[in-house]
Parts: structure tokens; C-alpha cells; sequence
């Protein structure tokens, strides 16, 4: 057969076929069903609801959870119709769906004409795809359900102590991860690995070591001793005598009569914290640049072992790169206040830690080995109902045990009992009640000359 004679038949077979509706122009469909678009309704359930507002939401975290486009998104999302989606669309949408505001009118009906056909995956339906001329909005017509995943075993992961065990599933269709079969964590098998006694101000406990996983923990606490005072007439080293308490179990001593401070403000005969420093002046500091340091954020010690002065930059004086830890905040009045920051105990002068005088444990090493003056207290509650605190002196407290921190902090309460400390927390720089987030054993109250 000749091909010009081919060429004939087979416009005569697709004839018939179009007759017959075997092949059919009429299968393909120009326009879908004549609807109203209901901007923000993104699931396409016909309106919108509180899925819609979640969908959105995440779309303008940066997620989309849709099969549709950003582009399209933020066509379908512009409710308010102002050409853009915010959270001004969600706003409305929130109240639309409530019943408590109407959708603005669009400028245009849309026109939907057939655009392509798409087959069901796993989670979504298959669907056929129409468009807007004008505006290009899409809007899917669905004609089968989702086909679900085909989930083939991957591998099993075994409990531990502490997380339970699984078989992960992979779907061999699309990237889909599941988890099944679960197995119950098999939990800890603790053996007892040491006892540590109590002593007067530390708690006592025990140490487990878990067999399978090897981790550590304590238990068991049992409370400190306390003090057991007595008073002895003792002599000093220049020969006079003079009263103290001693601890008869670990046989701590204090001064059975610490000097008070005179009505001037100054403590007679000792040394105080400022004048070993050097520092001049830091209550009026603090009081001329309280909105230099309120509000700045608190950074952890951690992150500036090689450069502890990271600690010490109050949002005020550093506005490219605030932060103030615990004890960078008490360094930071003293250094500005003229203080001479190297005399405290570090690892560079060989006399204390790592972290410098932005480490608290450093400054505890100063407050007992240098001869400044100090109270010591074994609750809050002491503190206040001595009496002996002024605006200005550093509060210090020690941690009840091992792997809990320190926290300094600056007293400011207008008089020896009003409960208020300036000190940087977590939450940042700011003045709150007398606290410390950690089991303290006892606390240093270290006066300044006022």
C-alpha cells in the first residue's frame, strides 16, 4: 500500500473514532464547574477553617505543608486582596472564619479553563488541574483518593535504657519514613559506685553507675550537719585576745563580734572589697547607669574562656555585642569604677580557675584568701533579719555540691532588710528578690565602703 494511501486510511479510522466517541474532543474539559474562589480556604474544603489558618501560618514561617507553589500559595493566601500575603491575610482569616468579618470582594470573577491532570500519590488524591486566565489561580478538581504508602522494612533499631526500640519502615514510592513495632526502653540498671557523707554545709549523697549504658547519677541526698558552735577566748597573733566561734566537727572559725559599720557608712579597722580593688564610687555608678545595664542579655562563661571580658559589656557601653554573665556584671561596676580586675585569683596569675574574674569561683578564692572583710550567712532569711547589708555589698553564693554553679549578685535594698538583688540571670541584667536558681550551701556577704 502506497503511503499517500495510508496517510488516507488513517484520517478515515480517527474520523470514525470521533464519531463514535472512541476519541472524543469533548473527554478533555474546557472550564470546570462554575464556582466563587474562597481565598484562604488552602486545603480546597470549600471554606475556610482552622486547617487553613495552620497551613498559613506555617507558609509564612517558612513551611509549606501544600502541593501548591509559593507563588500560588500567595495568590490563594492574599485575602485581603492587598497584593501581598502578611499576617494581616491570617488576621482576617481568623476572623472570617469566626463569623466576625466578610471577605473583601475581588475585582474579578475567575475563569477557570482545563490546565492538566495529575495522578493520586501516596498522600494526595489525583486530580485535575484548572486555572484562571486572568489571574492564574488554580483550583484542583480531586477524582481519586491518595494510593497510601508502600512501606518496606528498612531496619530495626534495639531499645536502650532510656528510649524505646523500633522498625523503620521506608515507602518505596516517595521519601516517607515511618516507625512501628515498638519495643519499651529497657530502662537503667543502677549499681551503687560511692557514698559521699554529709559534711556541716554539703549535702550528702550517693553515686550509681548504670551497667548497660554506663551513665552516672546521684541519689539518696541526705542533709548537712550544720554548725556545732562554741565559744573559746583565743589569742591573735599580736598577742591580744579576743572571742570566736569554732565549729567543734570541722572546726570553722568566725569572729564572735565582726566589726559593724559606723554611721558614715565605713567599717573601721577593715578592708573592704573596693579599697582592695581599687574601686571608687560604685553605688552612684550604678545609679547614674542603671539603663546602661537593666535589660542586657545574660551570656553563659562557657563561651569566653578565652576571652572572659566577653562577660563584661553592658548593652549600654557595647551595643554591637552585649553580655553580661553573673559575675561579669559585678566585675564590670568594679572595672568601670576603677577597679583593678588582675588582682583576682586566675589561671594566668596561678591562683585560681579558668574564666578569670569573670568566673565566680575566682572571686570566692579573693573573698577568702586575700583579708577583705565578709559575712557569712547560711540562709536568705539570715541575711535580711541581720540587718548587715547596704546597697552596694556583693552577695555571693556557694553551691550546696559538686557540678552546681556559684552566683554573685549585687545587694539593693534600700535598707539591711529589704529583700532586693541586681544581678544577671537568665532572663538578663535586672533587680529582683534575693535568689539563687541553685542549691546554695551559704552565702558571702562582701561590704563596700558607702
Amino acid at each position: 500500500m502506497r503511503s499517500s494511501q495510508l496517510l488516507k486510511y488513517a484520517v478515515f479510522i480517527l474520523l470514525i473514532a470521533m464519531i463514535s466517541g472512541i476519541y472524543s474532543a469533548a473527554a478533555v474539559p474546557d472550564t470546570a464547574p462554575s464556582f466563587d474562589i474562597v481565598f484562604g480556604d488552602i486545603n480546597l474544603s470549600g471554606y475556610i477553617d482552622a486547617e487553613d489558618i495552620s497551613i498559613m501560618t506555617a507558609f509564612l514561617s517558612g513551611e509549606n505543608t501544600t502541593g501548591f507553589s509559593a507563588e500560588q500559595f500567595e495568590l490563594r493566601s492574599d485575602v485581603n486582596a492587598d497584593g501581598v500575603f502578611d499576617i494581616k491575610d491570617i488576621t482576617l482569616t481568623i476572623m472570617i472564619s469566626a463569623k466576625k468579618a466578610v471577605a473583601p470582594e475581588r475585582k474579578h470573577k475567575c475563569s477557570f479553563s482545563y490546565s492538566d491532570e495529575f495522578e493520586a500519590s501516596c498522600t494526595e488524591g489525583g486530580y485535575t488541574q484548572y486555572s484562571c486566565s486572568r489571574c492564574g489561580i488554580e483550583y484542583r478538581e480531586y477524582t481519586s483518593e491518595p494510593i497510601g504508602h508502600n512501606l518496606k522494612k528498612d531496619k530495626d533499631i534495639a531499645p536502650t535504657c532510656e528510649k524505646d526500640g523500633y522498625t523503620l519502615y521506608n515507602c518505596s514510592r516517595c521519601e516517607a519514613k515511618e516507625k512501628k513495632d515498638f519495643i519499651k526502653a529497657s530502662g537503667h540498671k543502677w549499681e551503687k559506685l560511692d557514698t559521699i557523707k554529709p559534711s556541716c554545709l554539703l549535702e550528702g549523697y550517693t553515686i550509681y553507675k548504670c551497667s548497660v549504658c554506663r551513665k552516672i547519677k546521684c541519689d539518696d541526698y541526705s542533709a548537712p550537719y550544720g554548725h556545732s558552735w562554741e565559744k573559746q577566748l583565743l589569742k591573735n597573733d599580736n598577742g591580744s585576745e579576743q572571742y570566736y566561734f569554732i565549729c567543734t566537727v570541722c572546726g570553722e572559725k568566725k569572729s564572735a563580734a565582726p566589726p559593724m559599720p559606723q554611721k558614715n557608712g565605713s567599717y573601721a579597722g577593715v578592708l573592704t572589697i573596693d579599697t582592695y580593688l581599687g574601686a571608687k564610687d560604685t553605688v552612684e555608678f550604678l545609679i547614674k547607669h542603671s539603663e546602661d545595664y537593666l535589660g542586657t542579655k545574660y551570656v553563659s562563661l562557657r563561651h569566653y574562656y578565652g576571652n572572659p571580658h566577653g562577660c563584661l559589656q553592658p548593652a549600654g557601653f557595647y551595643p554591637d555585642a552585649p553580655g553580661l554573665n553573673c559575675t561579669g556584671f559585678v566585675a564590670s561596676v568594679f572595672e568601670q569604677c576603677g577597679g583593678d580586675l588582675s588582682l583576682v585569683p586566675s589561671l594566668e596569675n596561678g591562683l585560681g580557675a579558668s574564666g578569670s574574674y569573670a568566673n565566680g569561683f575566682n572571686w570566692r578564692r579573693l573573698f577568702e584568701n586575700s583579708g577583705v572583710f565578709y559575712y557569712k550567712f547560711y540562709t536568705i532569711k539570715e541575711a535580711l533579719d541581720s540587718g548587715k547589708m547596704q546597697k552596694g555589698d556583693i552577695i555571693y553564693f556557694q553551691p550546696a555540691r559538686y557540678g552546681l554553679d556559684c552566683h554573685l549578685g549585687i545587694f539593693w535594698g534600700e535598707n539591711g532588710h529589704d529583700d532586693k538583688i541586681w544581678h544577671s540571670i537568665a532572663q538578663g541584667n535586672c533587680i529582683t528578690n534575693i535568689k539563687c536558681a541553685q542549691a546554695y550551701a551559704y552565702m558571702y556577704v562582701i561590704p563596700v565602703q558607702h
